[in-house]
């Protein structure tokens, strides 16, 4: 994979892109703060969890709107949802 292609599609998931940014300050160490290896494992760690919670938020929300599209095209005479008044008949849109 080019350079190019990750930052275009890490650029689609910010939150992901904060994680990894995350994790590359902890390698870096640009202010000295981390000294033991300890302390560093321990960050990696939660910094991990995080990544993988929001990479599993983003896999949802993906399976989710792929499913969604897929019934769609599947079913296109389905109605959609649509609100219903307090007798429970569609509304007329009034």
């Amino acid at each position: 994979m080019k350079n190019e292609e990750l930052v275009e599609r890490l650029e689609k998931f910010p939150e992901l892109k904060a994680r990894f940014e995350e994790l590359l300050r902890i390698a870096e160490n640009p202010d000295g703060s981390i000294v033991l290896a300890d302390d560093a494992e321990e960050m990696i760690l939660l910094a991990g969890r995080k990544l993988t919670r929001e990479t599993l938020q983003v896999w949802a929300e993906n399976q989710s709107n792929t499913q969604s599209e897929r019934f769609e095209q599947r079913h296109k005479n389905a109605h959609k949802e649509i609100k219903k008044n307090f007798t429970g008949t569609a509304s007329l849109g009034k």
